[in-house]
């Protein structure tokens, strides 16, 4: 009748929001040991943690680039490799949708170009 529910959630966005809350109740608590005022610290960490989590999200944004650009070694036109994209390439060929969206987000809103 009752399924087993787990005390997990199952969505990723759920658990990251979750983490984010448990984050900030964490952060707020230790700032009101310093600052004595809860709504201060309240305040002051929401801001902490989403300023953590966006250079976070940030920093692998530019982990990755960097990652990508350097596994595409003699890809750049003109370059000294031998890869594609030298002075005898023809030009681009057809464009992979998993190298541009690799977790398909454009389906969920019918964008495939």
């Amino acid at each position: 009748m009752l399924k087993n529910n787990k005390t997990k959630p199952q969505n990723p966005y759920a658990r990251a929001k979750w983490l984010a809350l448990g984050a900030i109740a964490v952060v707020a608590t230790l700032l009101n040991m310093i600052l004595r005022d809860w709504i201060a610290s309240l305040h002051l960490a929401v801001v902490i943690v989403f300023t953590l989590i966006t250079l976070g999200l940030a920093a692998r944004t530019l982990i990755v680039a960097i990652a990508n650009r350097s596994r595409r070694s003699g890809e750049d036109p003109g370059g000294p490799g031998d890869g594609p994209g030298g002075p005898d390439d023809p030009g681009p060929g057809p464009i992979d949708l998993e190298l541009t969206d690799p977790l398909r987000h454009q389906d969920d809103f019918g964008l495939v170009a």
